[in-house]
């Protein structure tokens, strides 16, 4: 996507530096859906909701790390 087409995106980091959230700049506000990646279940529900959408957004997050996965064997030397 060219630099110009993302003018007025907002993005969200979470706390170890993945990119976790994205929304385009004509969105009324932040929702569940601007998740870039995310659980299969909602780990979220039966806690106490977040006043707003965003920091419901950053609650998901905080609840649903980023697991990196090293791909293949390890070779031994």
């Amino acid at each position: 996507m060219p630099p110009t087409e993302l003018a007025g995106t907002q993005f969200i980091a979470d706390r170890q530096g993945w990119l976790r959230a994205r929304s385009q700049p004509d969105a009324a506000g932040w929702r569940a859906d601007d998740l870039v990646c995310r659980a299969e279940a909602d780990t979220t529900s039966g806690r106490g909701a977040p006043p707003d959408a965003l920091d419901q957004l950053i609650a998901r997050m905080d609840a649903e790390p980023v697991r990196a996965v090293v791909p293949g064997t390890p070779h031994l030397p």
